[in-house]
């Protein structure tokens, strides 16, 4: 009788079928949202960027261009830090009277005015003065990543950051 262990063999090849083969789609890009005045432009982890989706001087801020074009700065006053000064003039938007951060509703009550948003948003970048994320108060781009998501235009952060 040979050497060979046929159950063996058998065995090794059924559990080298059920072993679990390793993933080869393409990977998707990779998004950080940074807000509260975080200013970055793009990180680099592992060679992989991310690109950052800044909101200055809060997230709140996106939401207040969903209502006007602004881009009078925020400044600490008083007791209320810059997010806070921010928040309070959210507040003078009658459906964002009594707004938290985390609020559920939020994209309910401002779906309606995204095209608005996002219009000033891009106004904003265009006649910022530095035109960068890191040195502008105010400053947003959440409208590119809203149109990426929205739209599948992925390509729209190549450009930004060739």
């Amino acid at each position: 009788m040979g050497s060979d262990n046929i159950f063996h063999k058998r065995k090794e090849r059924l559990v080298a079928d059920f072993k679990r083969r390793g993933h080869t789609r393409q990977s998707n890009k990779r998004y950080l949202i940074v807000c509260e005045g975080t200013k970055l432009d793009q990180i680099y982890t592992l060679g992989k960027p991310f690109f950052a989706i800044t909101s200055t001087p809060s997230f709140e801020f996106w939401l207040l261009l969903h209502f006007a074009y602004t881009d009078a700065p925020f400044h600490k006053a008083g007791k209320k830090s810059v997010g806070q000064q921010v928040i309070a003039q959210l507040k003078q938007q009658p459906q964002f009277k009594h707004y938290d951060k985390g609020a559920t509703n939020t994209f309910a009550l401002l779906a309606s005015k995204l095209a608005d948003a996002k219009a000033n948003a891009k106004k904003l970048r265009e006649n910022a003065d530095p035109p960068s994320a890191s040195q502008a108060n105010p400053w947003t781009n959440v409208d590119q990543l809203v149109n990426a998501l929205t739209d599948n235009d992925f390509d729209l952060f190549e450009a930004d950051h060739a």
